[in-house]
């Protein structure tokens, strides 16, 4: 991932066991690279399915594997946001 409004700051991810991890800095060898602002990433990371359109729109470029983020889809849990935390 490649932050474009932070100055290009470039992290990298991997899943492993279940669970994600995020690490500054580049990783050697890339499936998938995702640049753009923040907040696209950001979205891009929460529902990867929205890549396409955000693509399409120029808002994100993808160089890469794309298939990388239908397999991170698949890995996801989708819930609801508005589930009770605590209920009587």
């Amino acid at each position: 991932m490649c932050f474009t409004d932070v100055g290009d700051e470039t992290w990298s991810m991997r899943i492993r066991r279940g669970v994600l991890n995020a690490r500054r800095g580049a990783s050697g060898d890339p499936q998938l690279t995702v640049s753009g602002p923040k907040a696209a990433i950001a979205v891009v990371l929460l529902k990867p399915a929205a890549a396409d359109q955000l693509a399409g729109a120029e808002k994100i470029t993808l160089a890469g594997d794309e298939t990388a983020l239908k397999r991170l889809a698949g890995l996801l849990d989708d819930f609801d946001p508005n589930f009770p935390i605590v209920t009587p």
